[in-house]
């Protein structure tokens, strides 16, 4: 979708989460990854699709100054549209059973 589209609108169960150009919407989310002891319950609400693990954590954000401030020693990369559709589909009970995985870790696992 990153190549082909110039305008997303994302429907969920009949409900349109986001309507915006993909351009200024890759430009506003970031793919956040960094040392797991940065992390507070203050700068975790500040993180979407939050993934913990013994060597750090990933998520994205849509406020990405804000998160580069909270997080000054972390890696941010341009998030693709798959992982801001997932990221707004977090925490909605009908959507993807509630679970939420990076499509780049779906990539690295072969799946």
């Amino acid at each position: 979708m990153d190549k082909c589209a110039d305008n997303i609108i994302f429907i969920d169960h009949g409900k349109i989460l986001l309507e915006e150009d993909k351009d200024a919407l890759l430009d506003s989310w970031r793919l956040v990854k960094g040392d797991r002891a940065s992390l507070t319950p203050e700068k975790e609400t500040f993180l979407r699709c939050l993934r913990i693990t013994d060597f750090g954590f990933t998520a994205v954000t849509d406020q990405p100054e804000k998160a580069r401030q909270l997080f000054p020693e972390a890696l941010f990369d341009r998030a693709c549209v798959d992982d801001i559709m997932i990221a707004l589909c977090e925490g909605r009970p009908d959507s993807f059973e509630n679970q939420c995985v990076l499509s780049q870790e779906i990539t690295e696992r072969g799946l």
